[in-house]
């Protein structure tokens, strides 16, 4: 491109004004999709399982499966199931220690 003639200088600002506008455009979106979240109450949080969704994940992971399986078999991401892995993992403590001061009869 040939910035010295009159065509060349108009092209490149043609080029620069559509860049700004895109730029612009995105940045408009962004605010509208935070906005949005926010309404939403979705904004700044970590995705959160319920209680017997940690209990069923613990329950699993007893019986062998590995963080991944557990994860698609209680229909969370993976990374969600290592967020809340500590609390899981308290849930399979404390049902030991449930078991160890109330042992269920044998037959």
């Amino acid at each position: 491109m040939d910035t010295t003639t009159a065509v060349g200088k108009m092209f490149f600002h043609l080029i620069g004004m559509f860049a700004e506008f895109e730029r612009n455009m995105i940045s408009e979106r962004t605010k509208a999709r935070l906005e949005a979240a926010k309404q939403r109450g979705t904004y700044g949080t970590k995705p959160s399982i319920s209680h017997a969704t940690m209990q069923k994940a613990a329950m699993l992971y007893k019986k062998g499966f590995n963080w991944v399986a557990v994860a698609k078999a209680v229909g969370v991401s993976k990374s969600t199931i290592y967020n809340y892995r500590s609390e899981i993992e308290a849930l399979m403590k404390a049902d030991v220690e449930e078991e160890l001061e109330n042992p269920k009869p044998t037959d």
